[in-house]
């Protein structure tokens, strides 16, 4: 079985609705939470393929799953009308328009020396850094940008109404910092 963990690269992150769809592939689960509420309530799930639900769904079973606040109606109402949100406001495919600005701006700064590395697709990155990725994080954060350390970089996972001159303030800053 293929199985992927959407949770944070789901929901327009990469430029798709999912990370999936740039491979070409359809799971046969799929996990997901964070993007679907935007992280204003906690939500997550598991979409199952039909060959799997079938499996599931034999003649006298049922399936009996849940948690304790499983499903919990405000939770799916924040869920619905973020996705009606994202749809409205096309933030989807602006996914790609903020990671081309964050692209840019990191070429500038490994041209410039100052990272080693990035990778990463729609508006969701990682630079590779010399310097030890939570002091780094640390003064960078000083100066009201927020990034997250990751063993040898920094992961850059802006909201997807980040503006353009915001994009370039997190690459202004990192740049001053790294010098």
């Amino acid at each position: 079985m293929l199985i992927f963990d959407e949770v944070i690269c789901g929901f327009g992150r990469t430029g798709k609705w999912f990370g999936a769809q740039h491979f070409g592939v359809t799971p046969d689960l799929m996990t997901f939470a964070k993007g679907v509420t935007s992280g204003y309530l906690p939500l997550s799930g598991v979409i199952i393929s039909r060959n799997v639900c079938d499996t599931l769904e034999e003649p006298d079973f049922v399936l009996r799953t849940g948690y304790t606040y499983s499903g919990h109606p405000t939770s799916c109402a924040a869920g619905i009308a973020n996705l009606e949100l994202m749809e409205r406001e096309t933030l989807v495919e602006r996914a790609n328009h903020v990671g081309e600005q964050i692209r840019n701006g990191l070429e500038s700064l490994r041209s410039d020396s100052l990272i080693d590395s990035w990778r990463g697709t729609g508006a969701v990155y990682a630079v590779e850094i010399e310097q030890d990725p939570t002091q780094i994080r640390n003064e960078i954060r000083s100066k009201g940008v927020i990034l997250r350390p990751l063993n040898t970089g920094l992961a850059i996972c802006p909201p997807l109404t980040i503006s353009d001159n915001e994009i370039g303030q997190v690459i202004d800053t990192m740049a001053e910092v790294l010098k």
